[in-house]
């Protein structure tokens, strides 16, 4: 019987020892708002009996390896990652002095020459023209030349599998990485009334990586992931390029829906995306017309003097309800908003603002920034100390309203917790124990003034 114990021992370890190179098909990514990426791959392989290896290759080349898994109808005995030392590289690059090679680097530089030294981290090329460029770093650039075997100059991942039964099956992997990014902008025409709005939306992809990702299906998940460290960074310096423009009056197709993923929000693309290293592809969100807003004024009264009235110190809001029956109620990913009106039929950029993550039913809202027409003045009248422990004093404020109409103005004002207001021309109200709120109706052309008080106690 120990003759049979060594033959298959034998078979075990030329199976072990047969590397199978094994190459994406499907890829699925999950891009999340911080940055994260989760990747998925399918691969369809022909396994034999027994314990085997296969190389993971085409891989990004940073890979947060302690999260890499693989999967299949069998077993996964161990992963290797094994990553080619830095002085391997440069005892590599000194047996091609005085050949011709090209350094290429990640950000598109190449140099071509005459290698004549390389050694103690400094490379000597010469140039066509015969002069000569020095190298100081090396880190970001590759060799191309005919004879270097760039298999071993790449990081590798080795998975010593041990399927159930031979034949073909699934081999699943996903690994976390960075590279790949999402943002969203959105656009807000407003109409002539400002009582509706034209809302539409894109996400936009970019990959500051140096991996080309060819036809892969895209979620994007919107909330805040909680890690235990941040993962490593490429270094990649990309000059981003947009594979496609915004054009508000277009026909609108959007590609994306999103839906509740727990406590998350996952939003699928539609179909296959390639992105390739420092591109940009913009993608359609949403688009509603005829959406409800509510147009605001608002002044946060903060014991400033102006001496004589200010413009620029009153800001414009508008509210926006994110609900079914105003055309939306659906969830919302931050992002910018650019603010436009219409004027001879082309829109007219009037402010920018960005906005958090929007839930169903909740609230969207933008500034576009200062009222020009309309003018504030905020003085302390009157300081009265009661004792050594309590003072009053006394805040006025005027309006005035240089528009065509009538306007409405919420006052704020922010309380320290040893202040009260005990006096006041009209009440506030109390939105919490500290920000209280009143509205000034302020008629067209003319000025309003109120006053109240304050009392400190310490």
């Amino acid at each position: 019987m120990s003759w049979i114990k060594h033959v298959l021992s034998a078979l075990v370890l030329i199976s072990a020892t047969s590397l199978v190179k094994a190459q994406s098909e499907s890829k699925t990514v999950y891009i999340y708002q911080d940055g994260n990426v989760l990747v998925h791959d399918s691969i369809t392989l022909t396994l034999d009996r027994g314990i085997q290896e296969i190389e993971l290759y085409h891989l990004p080349e940073y890979v947060d390896f302690e999260t890499l898994m693989v999967r299949l109808n069998g077993s996964v005995h161990h992963l290797r990652w094994t990553m080619p030392l830095a002085e391997d590289w440069a005892t590599r690059l000194k047996s091609f002095v005085g050949q011709n090679i090209t350094l290429e680097h990640t950000s598109g530089k190449n140099i071509s020459g005459t290698l004549i030294h390389t050694n103690s981290g400094v490379t000597v090329i010469r140039l066509t023209d015969n002069s000569q460029t020095l190298i100081h770093d090396l880190d970001g650039y590759t060799i191309n030349v005919s004879n270097w075997d760039l298999s071993t100059s790449k990081r590798r991942v080795i998975a010593r599998l041990e399927p159930i039964r031979a034949g073909r099956q699934v081999v699943s992997t996903s690994y976390l990485m960075q590279g790949l990014n999402w943002n969203n902008t959105y656009a807000m025409i407003l109409s002539k009334d400002d009582k509706s709005v034209t809302w539409s939306g894109f996400t936009q992809l970019r990959n500051t990586s140096n991996h080309s990702f060819e036809q892969i299906g895209i979620r994007l998940v919107a909330g805040t992931l909680n890690r235990r460290q941040n993962l490593e960074t490429t270094g990649y310096d990309v000059q981003l390029r947009a594979s496609s423009s915004m054009n508000i009056a277009s026909e609108y197709s959007p590609e994306m829906r999103g839906a509740a993923f727990g406590d998350l929000q996952l939003f699928t693309l539609a179909g296959k995306q390639s992105v390739q290293p420092g591109e940009q592809v913009r993608i359609p969100l949403f688009f509603a017309d005829g959406i409800e807003v509510q147009k605001r004024y608002r002044y946060r009264s903060m014991d400033r003097n102006h001496e004589f009235p200010q413009s620029g110190l009153i800001q414009i809001h508008y509210d926006i309800q994110n609900t079914s029956k105003n055309k939306l109620g659906q969830a919302i990913p931050n992002g910018s908003v650019a603010l436009y009106r219409m004027n001879d039929g082309q829109p007219v950029l009037i402010g920018e603002d960005t906005i958090g993550n929007i839930a169903t039913d909740g609230v969207i809202s933008v500034s576009s920034g200062s009222a020009f027409d309309m003018l504030l003045k905020e003085t302390i009248t009157n300081q009265n100390r009661i004792s050594d422990r309590i003072m009053e004093y006394t805040v006025e404020i005027m309006v005035q309203n240089r528009k065509s109409e009538r306007v409405v103005v919420e006052l704020e004002r922010y309380l320290n917790p040893n202040q009260t207001i005990v006096r006041s021309g009209q009440p506030f109200v109390h939105r919490s124990a500290r920000h209280q709120v009143t509205e000034l109706h302020v008629p067209s052309g003319a000025d309003v003034t109120m006053e109240f008080t304050i009392r400190n106690e310490r």
